[in-house]
């Protein structure tokens, strides 16, 4: 025999072997089921499962539980926000109110003419309140100007006008 016609034979003992392995593999699991599964294994994996499914929905609350509180903190540091930007759009408007009322002062001080800042719409409130004020700055006007003639003539202005209209 030469060397081809050995690997030949050599190949197919193998292949012989293996087809009978395999039939014979096949009877023996016939002839021997595999045992059934023991009922206890069955009621351990239940357990099991159970205590998995429990614990899924333990963790589940949980999350719900935890998104409710992340939800809330976020909704109240929104209002927060809100409220701070509120708060300084507030603070930059008046500080801009405040510029504008010292922007004259400042021209002022730089010995620039002044102009007079524009006035509100009068309500009639208003008017009344500015009538009132204006009798009250001239009297004040016209106590001032008493008080300066007698502290320049040491007379009394009643005494003067008496004096005057006598003569």
């Amino acid at each position: 025999m030469d060397r081809t016609e050995l690997t030949i034979v050599a190949a197919a003992a193998l292949m012989v072997a293996l087809g009978l392995g395999w039939v014979l593999r096949w009877i023996y699991s016939l002839l021997n089921p595999p045992p059934a599964p023991e009922p206890r294994a069955d009621s351990e994996w239940a357990q099991y499962a159970k205590a998995c499914e429990a614990q899924r929905d333990a963790a589940q609350a949980r999350l719900a539980e935890v998104e409710r509180d992340m939800g809330n903190k976020l909704t109240q540091a929104q209002a927060e926000l809100s409220a701070a930007m509120e708060g300084l759009a507030a603070a930059r408007r008046a500080t801009q109110d405040l510029e504008a009322r010292l922007a004259p002062l400042d021209t002022v001080l730089a010995g620039a003419p002044v102009a007079a800042p524009p006035e509100p719409p009068a309500s009639p409130a208003d008017e009344q309140a500015d009538a009132d004020t204006a009798s009250d700055e001239a009297a004040d006007a016209e106590a001032a100007s008493e008080t300066t003639e007698t502290e320049k003539t040491g007379v009394e202005p009643e005494q003067s006008r008496d004096e005057s209209a006598k003569s």
